[in-house]
């Protein structure tokens, strides 16, 4: 399954917080990731790329979308 690519698609409730403070969820998320038993691990072994699709707006319902595709 490794190595893997993370893509994340951001939807916030308005434009009030930059995108680079929006992205720093990243590393956040990849430990959440590891201690969920989603992935072994997030060092480069286990993720070879992880990038943004977006940074849109929902103001009914933030959340971030995460893609996790084996790498091709």
């Amino acid at each position: 399954m490794y190595p893997v690519w993370i893509t994340y698609t951001w939807y916030s409730k308005d434009a009030r917080i930059d995108t680079d403070n929006v992205a720093f969820a990243v590393k956040f998320i990849h430990d959440g990731l590891v201690e969920a038993g989603v992935l072994d691990g997030d060092g480069r072994r286990h993720v070879a790329r992880f990038g943004h699709a977006g940074f849109l707006i929902d103001k009914d319902n933030p959340r971030v979308e995460i893609r996790i595709e084996k790498h091709p």
